[in-house]
């Protein structure tokens, strides 16, 4: 029984997200990123126990996932795969991924941040700055990791599966960009100390 779960829970998953896209999409995106942020709140080691998790914070990634990532990313590989396959051409992965870790990658952890900032209740002044300080270490981690996700996204992956693929992938990125983002905090409050003394 346990052997076939895997098949069937994909086969159930690939019907729902033809019959329902967005609806499916946003989902996973949502439970994801969900899944994510407690993750990196635990690998940050500040919270090992689970008591000690922010599960608003989680809820506030799960929504943004939710609302910011699944429907941009159903639209956007939707066009990606209507627009850039050239007939199956051995090189439309290459245009593909450039496209994607180059202005897209843009366009998502920018939809993270302010989604995140708002569901904070953050002055948005603040969190552009946030978004801006934190762009270039956040884009020298993306092209480490997802030319190399995105290789299988798009050779391998069906269409209809491909952000369920990404999302799966997305629980280790938001670990990698939770880390990068605490690492521009935790140099601001080092040189706001340093300015203090």
């Amino acid at each position: 029984m346990l052997e076939n779960l895997p098949t069937e829970w994909l086969a159930w998953y690939d019907d729902k997200v033809l019959a329902f896209p967005l609806a499916t999409k946003a989902s996973t995106s949502g439970a994801c990123y969900f899944v994510g942020d407690l993750f990196a709140q635990t690998i940050a080691g500040k919270n090992v126990d689970p008591r000690g998790l922010e599960l608003d914070r989680a809820l506030r990634s799960g929504l943004a996932g939710f609302i910011g990532h699944g429907p941009v990313a159903h639209y956007w590989l939707g066009f990606l795969d209507q627009n850039l396959s050239f007939d199956g051409a051995w090189w439309a992965i290459m245009a593909k991924i450039s496209l994607d870790q180059g202005p897209m990658s843009i366009v998502y952890n920018t939809i993270y941040s302010l989604l995140l900032g708002a569901f904070a209740l953050r002055n948005p002044i603040i969190v552009l700055e946030d978004v801006a300080k934190a762009f270039w270490p956040g884009f020298l981690a993306s092209i480490k990791f997802w030319p190399i996700v995105h290789l299988v996204t798009f050779s391998v992956i069906p269409p209809e599966l491909q952000l369920l693929w990404v999302d799966a992938a997305e629980i280790v990125w938001i670990c990698i960009l939770s880390g990068v983002n605490n690492d521009v905090i935790q140099a601001e409050s080092t040189n706001e100390i340093a300015e203090i003394r």
